[in-house]
């Protein structure tokens, strides 16, 4: 008996388009003022963004941009990098990601290979970037040349056989490959995810995954076709689980695409910080998943998130099969975790070695065919029609995989039939490092092998043979691969042989290469109690036998992922919260004890709230208390312009981030005694964006009680919790003025889509509301327990500090008046999350004069709410607040 070929129906959907900014133009069409994009500096509507790209896709046509050009952008992420994306595929061109992160030896390699005219880029970057003799232009600095072209869509001028972008994989003959994508592809892919994964227009998708590796397109395509939200994170979240946790909670991130290796450590990191309630779905691929943490998660998470697991080689656009876990009733206590059946227009064939079908349950190579396959590589033609075979007339690409297929029909993955390996999702080729290897003057021969450890992990392990006469020094070993190759090919051991085992045929016996082994005689062993601790918890991430205080963490193996472990254990041992950066500067267990001793001292003070900012010569000091999010670095421009000391008050929190107050009043008298610790006495200078404006009101209010003297409260942007929206428009007369502007088509069209968007817009609302009284019944519960004295439970450790503040200030109204000098200010300019605040609230000193004796001073500066306060604006917030202080 053969196994059938395995194909899944084709999508149905009246949507249809041939490319990808087709699709989006049509959702612009259908929600423009629906958020598209939310960045960590600004947010922008599907209207906002498509006018972005379009100008930019205009000059590059004026550069000689259209189809099957290709365009370099090598951006860090940032709404930019998006706007990037778009214009090149809107002007007709294809776009090659060149991660910013890469060693500058592979970028330039990447940039002479593609041979791209075009290199979009950011002035950051400029002094990192290899030669180029292409045209280079800079989206933040060089905005001017493309700001005047037209907003209106590019007329099309692509087809479906046009190539949309190329992401260049490891490659074995020591060069990584670029692997051609055309629309046909990308097409189909985003449409067959929007759909497997229920995308509405009501979900809000986190961007996780680097510019380089190609699950970004899996994130960023199927949200902008379907109407729903982009959440770009920062490089700090995937430092840490609580971190992460965090970020997705205050930015009710409804959907996450991971990694498989992240998703491991956020069940890891789930005991202490549990998965947001705003979560419904998570995607995880890049390599195999964990069974035992498969089990782990339905212990934590039950049915209430819905889980797939994905399988995909970029040659066949990121997925190819998928896996839906509950909806196939899988026995996950007994059972391997399939990679699932093809996405519609997607076929699987497992075939012998002779290209013919093996029985079921027998293994054999996975062979993909369909909507989603690439042109091949990039000038790599011996090469594309080696992987990329003809069989009965069906195209098909030979993946390397090794799978079987179950009697139910789905599809299990077996292991490799060569030497490539999957590395916390990165398609690594083993020979690319080898022949960096062999260009090292030093080594005779070498051989790099993956291997798992006990705990599950996979790192990589270079077997080194001397050349005759000469030694190693392994670290300088180390740095030779790193100048060339990116962070995740860099073995994490280098062993020293005399000679490579071999087989009796001459191979290398690859059985026969010996676990690397670390020498508890040759390390430095612990001399204090901490440094105790440190070893033992490395020795656990590490999963090494023993480690030396004098060992280097990086040297060891260690990378991003298992620093986020590391600390999140550490942060539980030591009871506090610890900055991640500390294992950079310090990454050794000597120096890192040496820092979390400092800093033990410090947590031990009241001085762990206060932050110094900036330097000056003038006094009073400025305290500036963070805002909703307890962030003091939005002061940090201001800090710098400012001539005179200025301290960021951070808010008290427990090991688990949650705040120590749940009252204004509370959060005040901690943030009062902090100042008064390093300004025992006035006059005091206090102030705040937003929320902070509020607390450093209320602790305005206790220093005057006390009798100090407050020469300034300065009010940025900072509403008082009684101030009046403005009244908006009634439903019936929105809706009549949106109605009469139809033509008689345009509303025919729009009532037919009626019945669905309102069910849509309900389904929001109910579940925004119930996301709203859950939060709310949470933080009642935590401030009852914290006015008792009472440990938290499990359900109230992953409140973030917005949702408590939020919550306290409902109930909070100053007690008294202030008397003395109150400045306001307000920004002038800003949309979206930025959106000033003059434009939400009635009265225009936003309801503070009845609580403040004299009158309230106000000024008007450039920006928005937030954005006032960066480097382009904040000279005008630094003038008017040296003027408040003078008297002027």
């Amino acid at each position: 008996m053969t196994t059938p070929t395995l194909a899944a129906p084709a999508t149905a959907t009246t949507d249809a388009f041939d490319c990808i900014q087709a699709g989006f133009e049509a959702q612009v069409a259908r929600t423009p003022d629906a958020i598209a994009l939310i960045g960590s500096t600004e947010t922008l509507t599907y209207q906002a963004l498509n006018r972005r790209a379009n100008q930019l896709a205009h000059y590059l046509r004026t550069q000689g941009i259209g189809p099957d050009t290709l365009v370099a952008i090598c951006m860090t992420r940032s709404v930019a990098m998006v706007v990037a994306f778009l214009a090149v595929l809107k002007a007709g061109g294809a776009y090659v990601p060149i991660d910013p992160s890469y060693p500058k030896e592979r970028r330039a390699y990447l940039l002479e290979d593609a041979q791209a005219p075009v290199l979009l880029t950011e002035a950051g970057l400029l002094e990192t970037l290899p030669d180029y003799s292409g045209t280079c232009l800079c989206l933040d600095r060089d905005a001017a040349q493309f700001s005047t072209y037209g907003t209106d869509n590019p007329t099309p001028n692509t087809s479906a056989d046009n190539l949309a972008y190329i992401i260049y994989t490891s490659g074995s003959t020591g060069n990584p490959k670029g692997v051609l994508i055309p629309h046909r592809g990308l097409v189909n892919h985003a449409r067959a995810m929007a759909a497997a994964f229920e995308l509405k227009g009501c979900d809000r998708m986190l961007q996780f995954s680097s510019m380089s590796f190609d699950i970004i397109i899996e994130e960023v395509y199927p949200t902008l076709i379907r109407g729903d939200c982009l959440v770009l994170r920062t490089d700090a979240v995937a430092q840490s689980i609580k971190a992460f946790t965090e970020f997705v909670q205050r930015h009710q991130v409804s959907i996450l695409n991971l990694p498989t290796a992240f998703w491991h450590e956020l069940v890891r990191g789930m005991a202490t910080e549990p998965l947001p309630d705003s979560v419904r779905l998570v995607v995880v691929g890049g390599e195999k998943a964990s069974r035992a943490m498969y089990a782990r998660w339905r212990e934590l998470v039950g049915e209430r998130v819905r889980w797939l697991n994905t399988y995909g080689p970029t040659e066949t656009t990121v997925s190819a099969t998928l896996f839906d876990p509950i909806a196939a009733n899988f026995d996950y206590t007994d059972e391997e975790l399939p990679i699932g059946r093809p996405l519609p227009n997607v076929t699987a064939h497992i075939l012998n070695d002779q290209l013919q079908p093996v029985p079921v349950g027998t293994g054999g190579e996975l062979h993909i065919g369909g909507a989603g396959l690439a042109r091949g590589y990039h000038n790599l033609p011996e090469k594309t029609a080696e992987r990329f075979i003809t069989e009965t007339g069906e195209r098909l690409y030979k993946t390397g995989d090794v799978v079987r297929q179950r009697p139910d029909g789905v599809i299990e993955f077996l292991g490799r039939a060569d030497f490539q390996v999957k590395i916390r999702g990165f398609r690594i080729e083993p020979g690319e490092i080898e022949a960096r290897l062999e260009q090292h003057a030093h080594i005779a021969q070498q051989i790099v092998v993956a291997r798992e450890e006990r705990n599950g992990n996979k790192r990589l392990v270079a077997y080194l043979v001397p050349k005759a006469g000469q030694q190693l020094v392994i670290q300088d070993v180390r740095q030779f691969v790193a100048e060339a190759l990116p962070e995740y090919m860099v073995p994490s051991a280098f062993m020293v042989l005399d000679a490579l085992p071999l087989t009796t045929n001459g191979k290398v016996d690859r059985r026969s290469l010996p676990a690397p082994v670390y020498d508890a005689t040759e390390v430095d062993p612990p001399t204090t109690e901490l440094e105790t601790q440190l070893v033992a918890l490395w020795q656990q991430v590490l999963s090494l036998p023993t480690v030396g205080v004098t060992d280097n963490f990086f040297d060891l193996g260690g990378y991003s992922l298992l620093v986020a472990r590391l600390f999140n254990q550490l942060e539980q041992t030591l009871g506090y919260s610890v900055p991640h950066t500390l294992l950079f500067e310090a990454p050794t267990i000597r120096k890192l004890a040496q820092q979390l001793e400092g800093l033990a001292d410090a947590v031990a003070s009241t001085h762990e709230l206060i932050v110094p900012l900036g330097q000056g010569q003038q006094s009073p000091p400025l305290f500036l208390i963070h805002d909703a999010d307890g962030e003091v670095s939005p002061y940090l421009n201001l800090a710098q312009q400012l001539d005179r000391p200025v301290y960021g008050v951070r808010p008290r929190v427990n090991a688990q981030g949650v705040p120590y107050h749940s009252r204004i009043n509370h959060m005040a008298v901690d943030y009062r005694q902090a100042i008064q610790s390093v300004q025992p006495q006035g006059p005091y200078l206090v102030g705040g964006l937003c929320a902070g404006g509020v607390l450093a009101f209320e602790v305005a209010l206790q220093l005057q009680a006390q009798g100090e003297t407050v020469d300034l409260v300065a009010l940025l942007e900072a509403p008082d919790v009684a101030a009046v929206e403005k009244a908006r428009p009634g439903l019936t007369r929105r809706l009549r003025s949106r109605f009469s502007a139809l033509t008689p088509n345009r509303l025919s069209a729009v009532l037919q889509k009626l019945p669905a968007k309102t069910i849509s817009y309900l389904s929001y609302k109910v579940s925004s509301t119930w996301q709203q009284w859950s939060t709310q019944k949470r933080t009642r519960q935590l401030q009852q327990l914290q006015d008792q004295h009472r440990p938290l439970p499990q359900n109230l450790r992953h409140l973030s500090i917005r949702e408590v503040y939020l919550f306290a200030e409902q109930h909070y109204t100053p007690a008294t008046v202030f008397d003395g000098s109150v400045l306001l200010v307000k920004a002038t300019a800003g949309s979206d999350v930025d959106q000033p605040y003059h434009e939400i609230y009635e009265d225009r000193l936003f309801g503070w004069q009845p609580r403040v004796t004299r009158s309230v001073q106000m000024v008007q500066v450039p920006g928005g709410h937030s954005t006032m306060l960066s480097a382009d604006n904040v000279d005008n917030v630094v003038a008017a607040l040296e003027a408040a202080v003078q008297g002027d």
